[in-house]
């Protein structure tokens, strides 16, 4: 009412916003041997400001914006929300660690900076974390450690039943240690971090670690045993050092050069493999510095010259290896007498190993348990946002009374701008679950993602995916979608394409193995068309543009400039009052302004 009676039009409000809200710069000027930059400030610093413009004269006196406008501070289109425990919304923000920063440190800071924030905050407002990768890092990595220190064990526990002695053990369990030690000092002079991949690496690494050291070690044994011809002891190991030194070397370089392959992976299989690559290079390059160069060292302080008092009598060593001796001569004598035999089997073997591998399927990593589970709902295209609130705070009471929840936190929608842009019908919700010795089947995740199919199942129009936070990512980064397979279909017509999609969803659905098996939604989405009469723009003068800016302005809004407010900025939103555009008369009743007024 107010631009009829001024005779405004929306366009020409905005441009007056525009041309009244700027700053400019006008080069130097030189003054008294200084150079002093020239600045005209214009911007609008607050609603007073932007009231005070003048939009026209009418008869002499100013028209101001405040006589044509309602200004207010208001929030953005609104197209997600986060709620919580089934109860109400909540703020939510994600915290990004740097490139190449140790993930460990980055959330052991955050963690620390939260506390001081929440002292600061009023009564019944602080910040509660509800999903972060420290737990599952620090799991898998005790994981990895624990399968180290067993390994170490076990190893350590071979090697004192049939080296033959304790010394000799000795020497060649210290490897193992040496060999760690050292891949760790390579690993931090490149900046490299412990994480699954290098520590797994170092357990694949433990057994090759003392194979260098136990020919070496057994070998000079064998020679202290064996010279009886008065040469020193420095002189026995040296011979036996040498003896054995050339193959040594030449075994654990071939066990380097067979990773060398992984140095040249690039993408996300480089970054996987990598890591694995470096440290069992690192920890068989430590064992072979040992094995040449520390091993002869400590036998010559270790070990010594003996006699058996009585050469009839077998050591338990002895003993232990007869055991596994005894049934390998006679078929070792078997096949080296029938190499036809050893030859047909080991090609049968391998003819049956080529044959089973196309059935014993392919994933890019194994499948984690990573302690929370991601639920990806997708409801109808034409939901409202309120609507998609209630629908997920049903969902999640109904998964808050499954035992082994603690906790779930939904993020609905997401915004238009940034790399995962969701649909106010999508939901992603966190659940969080207990320590897994607390499940009712302790380990068994699979039971608890059927559960929560279940709690959904009865409602209509929902479809629910489950996955998991790194599994979802990992899928997102290797193929760009959600899941671990998926299944894209190419052609011209949108509704045959519907059609198959749907059919070859039916296919995959009765599969064993096949799960939340959902076709992508392509349409549905309820629309409001306007299309405008050519003719009578044309009949009165007017372009298509105009007809369209109207509507795209009053509607939707244009922004006509910016307030700022220290570092942050907020847009100067210009459009029609909700009840001037939210109906479809209001729609009907739009004024465009031609030529002639």
């Amino acid at each position: 009412d107010a631009l009829l009676r001024y005779k405004v039009t929306l366009n020409e409000l905005i441009e007056r916003i525009r041309a009244n809200n700027l700053n400019v710069g006008a080069q130097y000027l030189e003054k008294n041997s200084e150079q002093f930059i020239i600045r005209s400030v214009g911007l609008a610093k607050s609603i007073a400001d932007l009231n005070n413009i003048i939009v026209k004269s009418n008869d002499g006196r100013p028209v101001y914006l405040s006589e044509l406008a309602t200004i207010k501070t208001g929030g953005a289109i609104r197209r997600g929300l986060q709620t919580r425990n089934g109860e109400s919304e909540v703020v939510a923000g994600m915290v990004i660690k740097l490139y190449g920063s140790n993930a460990s440190e980055v959330i052991k800071g955050v963690e620390e900076k939260i506390i001081a924030i929440n002292k600061t905050l009023p009564e019944g407002v602080s910040i509660v974390p509800y999903y972060q990768q420290k737990d599952i890092v620090e799991s898998a990595i005790s994981t990895v450690n624990n399968a180290l220190i067993q390994g170490v064990f076990l190893v350590t526990l071979v090697l004192f039943a049939l080296m033959g002695g304790l010394r000799p053990s000795l020497i060649v369990a210290l490897s193992i240690p040496f060999s760690v030690l050292f891949a760790f000092i390579a690993m931090g002079l490149l900046d490299m971090t412990a994480n699954l991949m290098s520590l797994g690496g170092l357990a694949i690494a433990i057994g090759m670690m003392v194979d260098g050291t136990i020919v070496m070690v057994e070998n000079v044994d064998r020679q202290l045993h064996q010279s009886h011809d008065g040469s020193s002891r420095i002189q026995v190991i040296s011979t036996a050092c040498y003896e054995v030194g050339k193959p040594i070397l030449f075994a654990i370089t071939i066990i380097i050069i067979v990773f060398l392959p992984l140095f040249t992976l690039e993408g996300v299989e480089g970054k996987t493999f990598r890591p694995l690559a470096y440290t069992v290079a690192f920890a068989m390059l430590g064992s072979l510095l040992y094995a040449l160069f520390l091993a002869p060292a400590l036998a010559r302080s270790l070990m010594h010259r003996q006699t058996t008092k009585d050469p009839g009598k077998l050591s338990m060593d002895q003993r232990l290896l007869n055991i596994i001796l005894n049934p390998y001569r006679p078929l070792l004598q078997y096949f080296i007498a029938n190499r036809n035999t050893a030859a047909a089997m080991a090609g049968g073997l391998l003819l049956l190993g080529m044959a089973i591998f196309p059935f014993l399927g392919s994933e890019f990593t194994p499948t984690l348990q990573e302690g929370t589970i991601v639920v990806r709902l997708t409801m109808a295209p034409s939901i409202s946002i309120n609507e998609s609130k209630r629908n997920t705070l049903i969902v999640e009471r109904r998964l808050l009374k499954i035992p082994e929840v603690v906790e779930v936190t939904s993020r609905i929608g997401r915004g238009e701008i940034g790399a995962h842009a969701d649909p106010i019908n999508s939901a992603e919700m966190f659940v969080i679950l207990k320590a897994k010795e607390d499940w009712r089947e302790p380990g068994n995740q699979a039971f608890i993602e059927q559960e929560i199919r279940q709690s959904v199942a009865d409602l209509p129009g929902i479809t629910a995916n489950l996955t998991q936070p790194i599994a979802m990512a990992v899928d997102e980064l290797l193929e760009g979608v959600r899941a671990e397979l998926a299944i894209k279909l190419f052609g011209d017509d949108l509704q045959q394409l519907k059609i198959k999609a749907a059919e070859i969803a039916n296919i995959i659905r009765p599969l064993a193995g096949a799960a939340d098996v959902q076709v992508d939604q392509v349409s549905g989405t309820p629309q409001l068309i306007i299309t405008p009469d050519r003719h009578a723009i044309a009949r009165y003068g007017l372009n298509l543009a105009d007809v369209q800016d109207v509507i795209s302005s009053a509607v939707g809004g244009v922004s006509a400039g910016q307030v700022f407010e220290g570092i942050r900025r907020f847009d100067i939103w210009v459009r029609y009052r909700a009840e001037d555009r939210n109906t479809l008369e209001a729609l009907r009743n739009l004024i465009i302004t031609g030529p002639e007024g």
